[in-house]
């Protein structure tokens, strides 16, 4: 037999280059050759699904990506709405004018009869600070619920909602000479700030979150929100809270801090909320459930990959801000 024949009928025998038998293939070839007939991608850093890849790059930048559905159980689902709004701080009217520090809690998913999902409140320096909902309290400038994002529109349209991503967005708008102060800032739940605490102060609030900085120069600081269990529940956006009162909400919550400004100093928090909506009968759109995130994976895996990134991208610019450092003093 030729030695080309020889060879084509070992290959079709199932032998190998050295002429023994291949054996059966490994666990990780197997799982491998499931992925390519799936039409799946794996993602190596939490083995996460095409969608549910594309609902943790939401929840890594809400501010500038597109819209997915969520990650989350059940078959609940509803059409995507992006709503955004603009509050400037520290607010004049305020404490007289004179206020130099300050809080604002946000937990996007609390938009009810009882109350909006903002709470605010201002302080000089870090004494007592009067918390209310923002839609309350009138002496902050709050005129009306549509600085809360999304308020408005749910209440006239949907019938049930949930937060799919949010961010928060502090740009300094006065002149270099005056920038300070600090931001302390972080994600909690709704549960953090509880408004019955009438000797609660600003010094008292930041010792439970995580990260400070300065008044940001010519970089926003964006803060991402992050869903509870609580967040994947539909609500009627015109019912009442299923808890008591806005504070012991168990959603998920963005929380910021000020200490250090004063009237030279404003910034502004630009607000981004992501929703997933269900029509009132009256709009005349199908209430459809085949919209749901078809991911086999959960929100838990979600919020691992998530974590995950975001240490490793704050690790990147710890180094690359080093690296600066020292190229400048090298100079």
């Amino acid at each position: 037999m030729p030695p080309k024949a020889r060879k084509a009928q070992k290959k079709k025998k199932g032998y190998g280059k050295t002429g023994g038998k291949v054996g059966p293939p490994t666990q990780a070839q197997a799982q491998r050759k499931r992925g390519r007939k799936s039409g799946g991608k794996r993602n190596a850093m939490g083995a996460l699904d095409g969608p549910a890849l594309q609902y943790a790059k939401l929840l890594l930048d809400p501010c500038h990506t597109a819209l997915t559905h969520p990650v989350y159980s059940g078959s609940d689902a509803g059409y995507l709405v992006k709503i955004v709004s603009y509050n400037q701080f520290p607010n004049p009217v305020g404490a007289g004018g004179t206020a130099s520090a300050g809080v604002v809690q946000w937990v996007p998913g609390a938009i009810s009869t009882t109350g909006a999902g903002w709470i605010y409140g201002e302080a000089v320096g870090g004494t007592s600070v009067s918390l209310a909902p923002a839609v309350a309290n009138t002496s902050t400038g709050w005129t009306s619920v549509s600085n809360d994002p999304g308020n408005v529109f749910l209440k006239a349209n949907a019938s049930a909602y949930r937060t799919v991503a949010a961010c928060m967005e502090i740009e300094y708008l006065g002149t270099e000479q005056n920038r300070g102060g600090l931001f302390h800032f972080g994600t909690v739940d709704g549960s953090y700030i509880d408004l019955t605490d009438t000797g609660a102060t600003v010094a008292g609030i930041i010792a439970g979150v995580s990260r400070t900085m300065r008044m940001p120069d010519s970089k926003k600081l964006q803060i991402n929100w992050l869903p509870t269990v609580a967040d994947q529940q539909m609500r009627d956006p015109n019912g009442a809270l299923d808890t008591t009162g806005i504070q012991k909400d168990p959603r998920g919550a963005v929380l910021i801090a000020w200490q250090g400004m004063t009237s030279t100093t404003p910034f502004m928090v630009k607000s981004t909320a992501v929703f997933e909506w269900q029509p009132k009968k009256a709009q005349g759109l199908v209430q459809s459930q085949t919209e749901a995130n078809p991911s086999t994976n959960t929100l838990d895996d979600v919020l691992r990959y998530v974590g995950r990134a975001a240490a490793g991208a704050a690790l990147l610019y710890g180094q690359n801000r080093l690296m600066g450092q020292m190229a400048r003093l090298q100079m």
